[in-house]
């Protein structure tokens, strides 16, 4: 923003001296020449068709300037879209991916469950049949044989949960580790994102500055050379000026005499 402000002042100069010449230029016509002399007029002259050269040399160099600096930004804006879809994509692929281990976990918790509960079930009838059996024969059902079937069904109750939770840990864990992964892989890429803006800010900059640099050398001695003729070409026309309003004065005063 400063270096840019810096050249619309010198540019802003430039305008500046090309006005004041042709004000100045206009107030010193050739039949003028015996006061202000051709050679003056003729510097004056030459220095404002040389200022005109050097804007269209500048507008040459902006327009050359800018077909460069458009190419890059449509690079860029290529590269980013195409990367940032890539990116969408890739985030898509991976969710569903996610989504399917989970899915694929979720199932073989449901199987192993549905598999310990038919073992349960199949238990559970086995130990009817014998505490049936034992009832028959001796009356009741021994209590340290009831409380045994007991623990085992509560055993594959246990296991249920056991390995339920186990398989709900390392869904978990492995979903986990996958999202760090593609994190990282992700912030690489958007990282090169960032470098790749940050590479064609950089040429952009270097572009403008090579322009800024090429104006600056060719204007800054025309610049010097209009601001000398103009402190004389004022200089001059004030002191006409004021000749010239001194004798329309006296020539007032030398007929109100009469």
């Amino acid at each position: 923003m400063a270096r840019d402000n810096m050249e619309l002042k010198f540019k802003n100069k430039s305008q500046t001296l090309k006005d004041d010449l042709e004000k100045i230029l206009s107030m010193m016509p050739e039949e003028e020449d015996w006061y202000y002399s051709a050679a003056v007029r003729l510097e004056g002259a030459g220095l404002m068709r040389r200022g005109g050269e050097l804007e269209e040399d500048r507008k040459t160099l902006e327009t050359e300037a800018a077909v460069k600096v458009h190419k890059i930004e449509a690079d860029l804006s290529g590269y980013i879209k195409e990367r940032e879809e890539e990116l969408q994509r890739e985030r898509k692929t991976f969710e569903a991916k996610v989504a399917q281990q989970n899915d694929r976990i979720n199932l073989d918790i449901e199987i192993r469950k549905e598999e310990l509960e038919k073992t349960k079930d199949v238990k559970k009838k086995e130990f009817n049949v014998i505490e049936k059996k034992a009832r028959e024969e001796l009356g009741a059902a021994p209590t340290e044989m009831t409380q045994d079937h007991r623990n085992q069904l509560l055993a594959i109750d246990d296991l249920v949960l056991s390995e339920s939770t186990a398989l709900e840990k390392y869904r978990v864990e492995e979903e986990k580790e996958a999202r760090l992964m593609f994190d990282r892989a992700e912030l690489n890429k958007m990282s090169e994102i960032e470098r790749r803006k940050a590479q064609a800010g950089g040429n952009i900059a270097r572009i403008r500055e090579e322009v800024a640099e090429k104006v600056r050398s060719a204007e800054s001695e025309w610049q010097n050379s209009a601001n000398r003729w103009l402190v004389i070409g004022k200089k001059k026309v004030q002191i006409k000026k004021k000749e010239d309003d001194d004798a329309r004065e006296g020539k007032k005063k030398r007929k109100g005499g009469k």
